[in-house]
């Protein structure tokens, strides 16, 4: 069985097309930068779609990672200012699409059997039947592996904790409604959860309820590669969740 008989035993489907495995293979080293320098790479990000006008000074820690773009050819640099090219391939994956492609190139090099990301799904026998788009899937030795990734500003504000509680529960629904219960979920976030001056776990209520919901919810501090590929490992190989939960307590304590 592979996950696509898994999903249609649930009446989905996969739609095409799904998120280009070579594209994402050709650019890892671009993405596993970004993931890397999150923070300076999310204000150059709010500088080009978001919140700061184009004409505010960048700090030479976001230039430099914009310098690093454009070298790249994914940013273009005019009259003195970064811009993002014509190209929504580009532009969607700098907005966030990046963080999907970490995962599913995570989830590989952990050696799952098939993964996916950008993974459109229609379900049910209505017409026209619902849609969803899967950010990330895998399948290893009967294992499937849900994430649902979400690039969000690295400090929670208002708001915040209800968004994340939206991601988690859709998270939860694509476990159910697909899977039958056999499904692992990831919620990957890009939140600074771990206040390293006060050696606290910011919005530690919702790691109580992921656990609840029997979910892996991880932030910023987890985006390192190789504690990534070291938690999709766990997830694929079906390891128990009070191991995974203990595996994500000693990274906590690592990053304070």
């Amino acid at each position: 069985m592979n996950l696509e008989e898994i999903l249609e035993q649930s009446l989905a489907r996969v739609d095409q097309p799904v998120g280009n495995a070579e594209k994402a293979i050709s650019r890892q080293r671009l993405t596993q930068f970004i993931a890397f320098h999150y923070l300076p790479f999310n204000a150059l990000r709010n500088h080009l779609y978001g919140t700061t006008k184009p004409s505010n000074p960048l700090t030479g820690e976001a230039r430099r990672i914009g310098d690093f773009l454009v070298a790249a050819k994914v940013l273009d640099y005019c009259k003195g200012l970064y811009q993002s090219p014509n190209d929504n391939d580009i532009t969607r994956y700098l907005r966030g699409g990046w963080l999907e492609e970490y995962i599913f190139l995570c989830l590989r090099e952990a050696g799952a059997d098939e993964c996916y990301y950008s993974l459109p799904i229609h379900w049910g026998d209505n017409n026209p039947p619902s849609c969803f788009e899967i950010d990330a899937a895998a399948y290893h030795a009967d294992n499937v592996v849900f994430a649902s990734c979400k690039t969000l500003n690295p400090w929670p504000k208002d708001g915040t904790s209800t968004q994340l509680r939206r991601f988690m529960s859709e998270a939860l629904s694509w476990e159910h409604l697909f899977s039958q219960g056999r499904a692992k979920c990831l919620v990957v976030t890009t939140i600074e959860f771990i206040d390293r001056k006060r050696k606290t776990v910011r919005l530690s209520n919702l790691f109580e309820q992921a656990e609840y919901m029997n979910e892996v919810l991880v932030g910023m501090e987890t985006l390192d590669w190789d504690q990534m590929v070291k938690l999709c490992g766990m997830l694929i190989q079906g390891a128990a969740m009070e191991e995974i939960a203990h595996t994500e307590y000693e990274m906590e304590l690592h990053c304070c």
